[in-house]
């Protein structure tokens, strides 16, 4: 009968929780975090290293989304801010670092700079360790210095680099936003305050430099290119909402059921001074790193 699983013996716990039961969960908690951090390219069947299924169209469309619900316009995609983005990213994978400023003092205003884009006003939001396009944005969005990034009505354009790599020794992709209003450009949603000339707001507000540089003849019309050819199709990626659900009915289920053992075992008198306890706590301690893992990626 299957209510027998959940029935203690005198000197054992019940059956749900042998130690064949929580080995087996182990390692299945095991093989969903391989999940969660590689993809699989299904048409050739093949281990990519690492879960990603971010592409550029879908961060500037949904970006752009959220501006429009809050009542802002849409930011023109420019190419020039891309390259700047793709750069960044490259280097922080080049240099092993985290972090807005580089370890030699290089900021992303450098970046934009060196692409030749002059700007009035400018900004980055950072990424790492997502899977998902709209992760990443709703991640920004529920943080309060990204989302006056990505809400700020001096900006009038945007670029992105979605770059993947290995950096602290862990293979990862890196996102990369860069906003910017070119010098000359007319600023739709709202004045700029008399007399301020620049305004930087990526963790914290500081003033931008405009240096001589050509300026930059930007369209509208310029389609967001990836940096990573994306084939969304193919790619085969563990959902993290629907591993983190089931990592916290894996958690509940045992819990319950420990309560149920407990309980019995006390009804019955069943006094015991073992019973599998170090594999019960390695078993908690599984599933709480593995719900950990999927509640932490990065946003900078």
């Amino acid at each position: 009968m299957p209510h027998r699983l959940f029935l203690p013996k005198k000197n054992k716990r019940s059956p749900i929780l042998s130690l064949v039961s929580l080995l087996f969960v182990n390692i299945f908690l095991l093989l969903l975090i391989l999940l969660r951090t590689t993809s699989i390219d299904s048409t050739g069947l093949k281990i990519l290293g690492f879960a990603t299924d971010i592409n550029v169209s879908e961060l500037y469309n949904k970006t752009n989304q959220m501006r429009i619900q809050n009542g802002l316009q849409p930011l023109s995609y420019n190419s020039v801010l891309a390259k700047a983005a793709e750069k960044k990213a490259l280097d922080m994978f080049e240099d092993d670092y985290w972090a807005h400023i580089a370890p030699d003092g290089t900021t992303p205003w450098d970046f934009i700079k060196g692409e030749g884009y002059r700007y009035t006003y400018a900004g980055e939001n950072l990424a790492r360790d997502f899977n998902k396009s709209d992760s990443v944005v709703k991640a920004w969005m529920n943080s309060p210095t990204h989302r006056e990034n990505l809400l700020n009505p001096n900006y009038t354009e945007i670029g992105f680099a979605v770059v993947n790599g290995v950096l602290n020794g862990e293979k990862t992709t890196l996102v990369v936003q860069m906003f910017g209003k070119p010098v000359g450009a007319k600023v739709v949603n709202k004045p700029a305050p008399s007399g301020e000339t620049a305004e930087v707001a990526v963790l914290q507000e500081e003033p931008s430099q405009n240096v001589p540089a050509p300026e930059i003849a930007v369209t509208n019309t310029e389609k967001p290119v990836s940096v990573l050819p994306s084939k969304d199709t193919s790619l085969i990626t563990l959902d993290a909402g629907y591993a983190l659900s089931f990592a916290y009915f894996l958690l509940g289920f045992f819990l319950v059921s420990l309560l149920i053992d407990g309980f019995v075992a006390f009804k019955r008198g069943h006094f015991r001074l073992t019973g599998n306890t170090l594999s019960h706590l390695v078993l908690f301690i599984s599933t709480l790193l593995f719900l950990l893992y999927l509640n932490n990626p990065n946003i900078l």
